[in-house]
């Protein structure tokens, strides 16, 4: 997952259990939408690496599959170092980091979560004329939130 972060101008900065969080910044003022649509990529690519090349490989060797969700937001927040002598690492605070944790933890397997500022700033490409499909979430108490399945395949229209 690192290496798919760094393609896509991200880095991966915290690895907590079986979470991972990246990060595509820019400086403060700095109001470019270029670090969505990384962080979208860098989603897909990482939903399609677990289901392409490491579930085959995991199924060859009888181990069970993988799966992850993932969700993407975007907003300001303060980098701090924090921690005592040796002992100290990175933390990210502010809303889009929050938001991004909780929407990962509604994502089912497979799924890749966008906050509303996200969906609505994503690649111009990705509508359904091109099998990218989002459902938002009705089930949820608050409707700001887009789901989507997507994978980057050949496999299109999903069954």
């Amino acid at each position: 997952m690192t290496h798919a972060a760094k393609e896509m101008k991200g880095e991966v900065v915290d690895c907590a259990g079986d979470r991972v969080m990246a990060v595509f910044w820019l400086p403060f003022g700095n109001r470019s939408i270029t670090p969505i649509h990384n962080a979208i990529l860098c989603a897909f690519w990482m939903q399609t690496i677990v289901s392409r090349a490491l579930n085959p490989v995991l199924q060859n060797l009888s181990l069970p599959s993988l799966g992850c969700g993932i969700g993407i937001d975007y907003g300001t927040v303060v980098v701090a170092r924090v921690g005592i002598r040796n002992r100290n690492k990175m933390v990210f605070l502010g809303d889009a980091a929050n938001w991004a944790a909780m929407l990962e933890s509604y994502a089912e397997i497979g799924q890749t979560v966008l906050s509303n500022y996200v969906y609505k700033n994503r690649p111009q490409y990705m509508t359904p004329s091109h099998s990218w499909i989002f459902h938002p979430w009705p089930e949820h108490q608050n409707p700001l939130y887009y789901a989507s399945g997507c994978v980057f395949s050949n496999d299109f229209p999903p069954k």
